[in-house]
C-alpha cells in the first residue's frame, strides 16, 4: 500500500472515531483508475449547430458541438471519458456543489495558425493549476473499504495529484480535433476552454465526496480588444479583500469570483472597470480584476524594473504571468523581480516621474494597460506612450502582447528568431532539438528510439572529437541547443577550465534519470509505438487534424 502523512490533521482528526482513521496521522490510497486517453468513447452529435459569425461573437456565449465528461467514484476512480453531444447536466438538487461550492475550473485557449494548425499555450501548466485547485478544496476524496471499516483516500499536500494532467490534455486534443470547425482562423479570435471539476454527491452533509464530474466544454470568442487596445480606470478597493493568507486566493475556484461581482458593480458605478485589490494595511497590490498584476518603473535606486507580486498564496498562479516573466527576463533589458510592492510605493513613483506602465495579464486579454487608479479621493494618472499622446497602452505592454500573441498564432519575422527564442521553437522542434538516441538495451526496454534529455542522465559520446566519452549530464541548456557533461572540459588562453557544449545528438542515453514525469512520457511513447504499428501514412485529407502543443 501507498501511504502519506499529512502536514495538518487538526480537521481530520476529529472524525477518527467515525472514519475508524489510525490516530498516528497516516493515510492510505490504493490505486483507483486514473484518467486513460486510450479508453476514450466518441459518439458524436447527430445534428450540428450553425457557426456564429465572428463578428457577432460574445465572450461565453456561443458553444460548440460537442462536451467531454469523466466521473469519478470513490470505489474505482476514473471513469472512461466521454465525448458527446453539448448537453444539459443532469444533477440531484442535493449535490453538494450546489450548497458547499465543491468546483474548480481552469481557462485556457486553442488557435489556429497561418498553416490551419490547432495549437494549444502551455496547457501543462493549467493541468498543474487545475490539479492544484482540486486538492485545495479535497476534491475529489474517496473512501476506501477494508477489514473492520473504511479509511479516507487523501490528496492534500502529498505528491499525488487528482487526476493525469497528461491525460486529460489528450482527451482535450480528441475534443478539439471534433470540434475543430469552432476554432477560428484569424488572428485573435480563438476558442475558449473551461474545464471544470464538481461534486455530484447527493448530500447535504458536509465532508469528502463520493462522486464527482469532471467536464470540459468550448466556446469561440473574438479579441478582448475589437479596434486594439484600451486601457482602463481601476478603482482600489480598501472595504473589500479578494484573498488573505492561507486562504484560496491561489485556486481557481467559485467561492473567489462571485463575492467579488459587487466591488466591481460598486466600481463600475464610479465609472471604473476594474477593481485594483489590495491587502493589509500597507494595502499591497494583488491583482487587477481577475488578471495578475504588473509595474514597470524607475525603482528608488535607478533601476529600470518590471515587478509582480510573488506567488504567496493569494495570488492566481497565471500563465500568462508565468510568459511574461520568462519573456522579459530572456530580453536582458531591464530588472524583473517578483516581490511585494504597495500603493504609496505607486503614489510615491508617480509624484516622482517615476512610473513608466502599469498592466494586467490574463488568458482572455493577455494584456490590459492600465491608465489611471483612484485610491484615497484621487485618481492617480498612469503613463502610456509618452512618444504618443493617442496611444491607449504603453510600449512594453504593446510589444509584450505582441510577441505573446506571434507564438500562440505562430507567426514570425524570422525563422533563425522563431528556434532560438525560449517559447517560439513548439514543443515538439524543442523535443527533437534537445532529444538524444537510447541505447540498444534502453530502446528494447522502453520500445522507444529517443526521449528528451535531462540532468544526471547518463551518456556516451558517439561521434565528434571526444567520441566514446562517457559521463553524467550535468546541465542542460535549451536556448544554447547543448549539454554539459561531467569531465568533458576545455581550458580556456587565461587558464581556465570550463565545461564544453556538446548537442544532444552526438550522445547515446545509456542510463536514464526516471521520476513521475519521466515514466509517464515513456509510457505514452511506448502506447504510441504499438498503436502505430501497421499503420500506414495518414492522407493528406484526413480530418483528424494535429494538435500542436506549445509548452
Amino acid at each position: 500500500m501507498i501511504y502519506s502523512r499529512l502536514n495538518n490533521l487538526s480537521i481530520l482528526r476529529a472524525r477518527v472515531s467515525q472514519l475508524c482513521l489510525p490516530k498516528n496521522g497516516r493515510f492510505y490510497s490504493t490505486l483507483l483508475r486514473d484518467i486513460d486517453h486510450t479508453k476514450l468513447k466518441v459518439h458524436p452529435a447527430t445534428t450540428l449547430k450553425q457557426l456564429t459569425p465572428y463578428k457577432d461573437l460574445v465572450f461565453g456565449r456561443t458553444f460548440t458541438d460537442h462536451m467531454l465528461t469523466i466521473e469519478w467514484s470513490r470505489d474505482s476512480g476514473w471513469a472512461d471519458p466521454v465525448i458527446k453531444e453539448y448537453s444539459k447536466l443532469s444533477i440531484e438538487p442535493s449535490a453538494s456543489v450546489f450548497h458547499y461550492s465543491f468546483e474548480c475550473f481552469e481557462g485556457l485557449k486553442a488557435y489556429k495558425d497561418k498553416n490551419g494548425r490547432t495549437r494549444l499555450f502551455r496547457p501543462d501548466m493549467n493541468m498543474k493549476r487545475f490539479n492544484n485547485s482540486a486538492k485545495r478544496i479535497a476534491l475529489p476524496v474517496g473512501l476506501e473499504s477494508f477489514k473492520g471499516g473504511t479509511r479516507l483516500r487523501v490528496v492534500i499536500n502529498i505528491e499525488e495529484d487528482t487526476f493525469n494532467g497528461n491525460e486529460l490534455i489528450e482527451c482535450l486534443k480528441s475534443l478539439l480535433r471534433l470540434d475543430s470547425r469552432w476554432i477560428p482562423n484569424e488572428r485573435g479570435y480563438s476558442l475558449y476552454i473551461r474545464p471544470t471539476l464538481i461534486s455530484t454527491q447527493n448530500t447535504l452533509g458536509v465532508g469528502p465526496v463520493s462522486q464527482a464530474l469532471l467536464f470540459i466544454i468550448c466556446s469561440p470568442v473574438g479579441p478582448y480588444y475589437k479596434t486594439g487596445f484600451d486601457a482602463v480606470r481601476l478603482y482600489a478597493t480598501t472595504e473589500n479583500v479578494r484573498a488573505w493568507p492561507g486562504g484560496t486566493g491561489d485556486a481557481k475556484i467559485g467561492g473567489n469570483y462571485s463575492p467579488c461581482v459587487q466591488p466591481q458593480v460598486l466600481a463600475a458605478e464610479k465609472g471604473y472597470q476594474q477593481n485594483l485589490w489590495l491587502f493589509g494595511d500597507n494595502h499591497e497590490i494583488t491583482e487587477v480584476g481577475t488578471m495578475n498584476c504588473f509595474t514597470f518603473w524607475k525603482n528608488e535606486n535607478g533601476e529600470t524594473e518590471l515587478m509582480t507580486p510573488p506567488l504567496d498564496g493569494s495570488i492566481l498562479a497565471g500563465v500568462v504571468r508565468d510568459s511574461v516573466l520568462s519573456l522579459t527576463k530572456s530580453w536582458g533589458k531591464f530588472k524583473v523581480s517578483e516581490r511585494k510592492f504597495c500603493m504609496s510605493d505607486i503614489v510615491k513613483a508617480s509624484e516622482q516621474g517615476r512610473l513608466l506602465e502599469m498592466f494586467g495579464t490574463g488568458t482572455a486579454c493577455i494584456v490590459s494597460p492600465i491608465k489611471e487608479i483612484y485610491y484615497k479621493g484621487r485618481d492617480i494618472k498612469i503613463p502610456l506612450d509618452p512618444s504618443d499622446p493617442s496611444s491607449n497602452a504603453g510600449p512594453l505592454a504593446k510589444r509584450i502582447a505582441d510577441e505573446l500573441m506571434k507564438i500562440q498564432y505562430d507567426v514570425s519575422s524570422s525563422r533563425r528568431k522563431s528556434r532560438k527564442t525560449h517559447f517560439s521553437a513548439s514543443s515538439t522542434v524543442r523535443r527533437r532539438i534537445m532529444s538524444a538516441n537510447l541505447t540498444k538495451e534502453l530502446r528494447d526496454r522502453y520500445n522507444t528510439r529517443s526521449i528528451p534529455i535531462r540532468k544526471d542522465d547518463e551518456v556516451r559520446i558517439v561521434r565528434g572529437n571526444h567520441k566514446g566519452r562517457e559521463g553524467k549530464v550535468l546541465q542542460v541548456y535549451r536556448k544554447r541547443w547543448v549539454i554539459h557533461i561531467d569531465r568533458i572540459t576545455k581550458e580556456k588562453q587565461n587558464g581556465g577550465i570550463v565545461h564544453l557544449g556538446i548537442h544532444p545528438s552526438k550522445v547515446v542515453v545509456h542510463k536514464l534519470k526516471l521520476d513521475k514525469d519521466r515514466r509517464n512520457l515513456l509510457e505514452r511513447k511506448n502506447r504510441s509505438a504499438t498503436a502505430s504499428k501497421g499503420k500506414g501514412k495518414a492522407a493528406e485529407d484526413d480530418a483528424m487534424e494535429e494538435v500542436t502543443i506549445m509548452m
